[in-house]
């Protein structure tokens, strides 16, 4: 296995047209789109459909695009996440620029499963005391200290 498995794009679009991001035709092309222009072959798609959202996701192998629509805000997050290897994030941000007509689009990559890189993320095998369990230490080191207190009260008065 390399030192890392994927990039993962995260966008979130901010001020885009409401009749772009109403329909889920819209967003199936939008998702057809980045999936012909990021070589992506789809495989299935699926749909989610409220008043307040539309959400559509397309799944190929070794990768998916999904896209989040909040048409009363003006707002779409996307995720965008394939293992291939020349995978170029600025040509999936275009098309949503495009497509959509944001204002204002703000993009976070990030790489999967680069473990080797970042020893401190590393899963550790490590015991730790839960909150919990140090309440209950806490509580019988005072019924401990209060005990000692109170015998030795005890003590002095007899």
């Amino acid at each position: 296995m390399s030192n890392y498995t994927g990039k993962h794009i995260l966008l979130d679009c901010y001020g885009c047209k409401t009749e772009h991001i109403q329909s889920k035709e819209s967003l199936l092309s939008i998702i057809t789109a980045i999936s012909k222009t990021i070589k992506i072959e789809l495989i299935k798609t699926e749909e989610s459909l409220t008043e307040e959202e539309v959400i559509l996701a397309g799944f190929g192998l070794r990768s998916q695009v999904c896209i989040h629509a909040y048409p009363q805000l003006n707002y779409v997050a996307a995720d965008i996440y394939t293992f291939e290897v020349g995978f170029n994030p600025t040509q999936a941000i275009q098309i949503m620029r495009k497509t959509l007509a944001a204002e204002k689009i703000r993009a976070t990559s990030i790489r999967r499963g680069n473990i080797d890189a970042h020893p401190d993320m590393k899963p550790t095998t490590k015991s730790k005391t839960t909150t919990l369990r140090k309440v209950k230490n806490v509580g019988r080191q005072i019924n401990q200290a209060r005990k000692k207190f109170v015998s030795t009260i005890r003590k002095k008065t007899i």
